[in-house]
């Protein structure tokens, strides 16, 4: 074999037990966390939340038009900007729950939810 194919070789080979240390790491964190997600992904969760909650003051901030009178540009972008971050929101908390292994899910369960998370 050629030191340019073995080196390419041995590269392969570093880069899979790498992965499989990470998938390692992640599951045992999987498994040891109290909600059943990495922390990473709890993480992401409460900032997603949080700033929900913020879109929701903002959306309930805004003064009342009557209706038939004119809206302002700025009013019509934030609400379609707040409306926009909603449902991004609404999405990365939901591919969140469905990469999280939920509470008290064994080794298997655990394991897969680490492969979807990496």
């Amino acid at each position: 074999m050629d030191p340019l194919t073995a080196l390419g070789l041995a590269a392969a080979v570093v880069q899979f037990v790498d992965f499989g240390v990470e998938i390692f790491h992640k599951s045992k964190e999987i498994l040891h966390s109290a909600s059943g997600a990495s922390v990473e992904n709890a993480s992401i969760k409460t900032t997603t939340s949080d700033l929900q909650r913020l879109l929701e003051k903002i959306k309930n901030s805004q003064p009342h038009i009557p209706p038939g009178s004119d809206v302002p540009a700025e009013q019509v972008s934030l609400n379609s900007l707040v409306e926009s971050c909603n449902e991004l929101g609404d999405e990365l908390v939901k591919l969140v729950r469905d990469v999280s292994a939920g509470p008290g899910a064994g080794k298997w369960k655990s394991l897969s939810a680490a492969l979807s998370s990496v």
